[in-house]
């Protein structure tokens, strides 16, 4: 797990994703469905990444985390409640 951990680190230095096929994964997380995926999810975590795609059988497309955060919009200017027309 540790080598594989390294492998995806080093990737993610360089690139925004790094995909782990199916033969790799089974090395630490032999097939069996949602258990399987939760455990690659909790890796990644632990890790300080996030799986951005799974596909059981095939791929686990390692990303950086967290999640981009939205762009922050400035507040808007208070307004005066005085609405009155001048007369």
């Amino acid at each position: 797990m540790q080598a594989l951990a390294k492998y995806i680190a080093y990737k993610l230095k360089k690139e925004d994703h790094c995909a782990v096929y199916d033969v790799e994964l089974d090395r630490g997380w032999p097939r069996n469905g949602i258990l399987r995926q939760k455990k690659i999810e909790e890796f990644a975590k632990d890790n300080g990444w996030r799986i951005g795609h799974y596909k059981d059988g095939f791929v686990a497309i390692f990303v950086k985390a967290p999640y981009p955060s939205a762009t922050k919009l400035p507040k808007p200017e208070p307004t005066s409640t005085n609405c009155s027309a001048a007369t």
